[in-house]
């Protein structure tokens, strides 16, 4: 009902006015995946680079001794990288077109808002489950399960806050026991997001009677195949927690086995510091502790060669760092030099950097898709995703001052018009074929796929830190 009462004849003159306008309420994409540097991969099945990682053992005081007692020289390891996927689809049909084609009918063009949100959600796969979540598309940790057995219906969890902002109505998931990527721990059940308040999830399940309990970690449906060949059932991108692992704290029997087995043809047990990364444990108590693993990490990372390095460390992480370290506690200046007495607040920090003797990290970056448990360290540019098709539109569609907040109408219909036709690797990245017959025609499918991994090569003086 209108505040302004009129009669019943004088409204039939008025008109509905409609904005024209349509806003994004989504969380920001990932900061990390947008400034990263992104290589070309051009063609062929594998992409092999070489490491040295040690000297032998050729070396001492008795050349004669040495000489005749040889030991076997420069120590090299080859990677073998294979491409991981991402995809998205929409379907649109005529109808669809010729009702939307105008701003006088339709706030936007269907397929300008599919694309839109296909891009932004292939870029939280990629920048998300991918790269902070690795190849098994693990979108975080179980913080409350549900009390009971879950239903079809009406369960609730909470989950991490990076998990949080990785879902949305709708999206759907699985269930992997523990934290380890382990195949045989999936369950059968689909799930999907219905609500969400906060970090709390409402979803539903496609098999009810599974048992979800605190730890364990959601992974992105479709990420596991179930009928590929043992060892080659997630399909995803490899991304950090595969590059630096710290699975189980890098203490337990999982761990063991996990970093026995060879990660890109390399088997990392042979010197794990060198080839998976560096790696820090927080102390459980004390008032600086994430800051204080950072501190050690920073010495480690350096000691093995880091010099341009920078961190990544969620939101949440960031906030608490700033409690930590007092300086969330409010900061009283002056603003206005023509009246001395007015004064502002600041609240918080807007930058931090970590110090270690001589070495120095200057940029953190607070990325929301970051893991709450972890904090990583890498040289700026050695981490890089390695492309096969054309990532470039999906990035710069969600790239607008801040990540993930772009305009719909920026992201377009990509060159789509009026007429869409079936076609394959348009532009590297459309796929587009007929689907079912309609009652008033077919509708087509526009399918947007990336290709390509993640590649860390300097992992020696690279490092994760688990905060809790």
């Amino acid at each position: 009902m209108a505040i302004v009462d009129r009669s019943a004849n004088f409204k039939k003159t008025l008109k509905t006015i409609y904005e024209t306008e349509v806003v994004k309420n989504r969380y920001q994409n990932s900061v990390t995946l947008e400034s990263i540097k992104k290589s070309r991969w051009n063609g062929g099945e594998v992409i092999e680079y070489l490491a040295q990682t040690g000297n032998g053992g050729n070396y001492g005081a008795q050349y004669d001794t040495l000489v005749d007692n040889p030991s076997s020289g420069a120590q090299y390891d080859k990677w073998q990288m294979t491409q991981g996927y991402a995809t998205g689809w929409f379907k649109v049909d005529q109808p669809d077109n010729l009702m939307s084609a105008y701003k006088d009918g339709a706030f936007l063009r269907k397929v300008s808002g599919e694309m839109a949100s296909t891009f932004d959600g292939i870029s939280k796969t990629i920048g998300g489950a991918y790269l902070f979540g690795g190849k098994h598309g693990a979108l975080g940790k179980v913080i409350t399960a549900p009390a009971s057995a879950v239903a079809a219906s009406g369960n609730v969890m909470t989950v991490q806050h990076s998990a949080r902002v990785k879902m949305g109505k709708g999206l759907r998931f699985q269930i992997m026991s523990g934290e380890v990527p382990n195949e045989s721990n999936i369950g059968t059940a689909v799930y999907t997001v219905t609500s969400i308040n906060g970090d709390e999830i409402t979803f539903s399940a496609s098999v009810a009677g599974e048992t979800i309990a605190a730890g364990d970690t959601l992974i992105l449906y479709t990420a596991y195949l179930s009928t590929a060949a043992a060892g080659s059932k997630f399909l995803g991108m490899e991304g950090l927690p595969e590059l630096i692992p710290c699975y189980g704290d890098r203490d337990s029997a999982a761990w063991e086995t996990y970093i026995a087995t060879n990660f890109r043809g390399v088997d990392r047990s042979a010197d794990v510091e060198m080839l998976a990364g560096q790696f820090v444990k927080a102390d459980a108590t004390g008032d600086t502790r994430y800051a204080d693993a950072l501190f050690e990490l920073l010495g480690k990372t350096m000691d093995a060669g880091g010099r341009n390095n920078r961190q990544v460390i969620s939101t949440k992480t960031w906030a608490e760092i700033g409690k930590q370290l007092g300086v969330s506690g409010n900061l009283w200046q002056a603003f206005d030099n023509s009246a001395a007495s007015k004064t502002g607040v600041t609240i918080g920090m807007n930058n931090l950097a970590t110090a270690f003797g001589d070495s120095f990290i200057g940029r953190t970056t607070r990325d929301v898709q970051c893991p709450d448990d972890v904090a990583y360290q890498f040289e700026m540019d050695d981490l890089e995703y390695v492309d096969l098709g054309n990532i470039d539109p999906i990035i710069n569609g969600t790239s607008q001052g801040q990540v993930g907040l772009a305009s719909i109408e920026q992201t377009g219909d990509q060159g789509f018009g009026e007429t869409i036709a079936p076609k394959i690797n348009e532009n590297k990245l459309f796929n587009v074929e007929f689907g079912a017959k309609g009652t008033y025609g077919p509708a087509v499918i526009v399918s947007c796929n990336a290709f390509g991994n993640f590649r860390l090569k300097k992992t020696g003086s690279a490092g994760v830190a688990k905060l809790d």
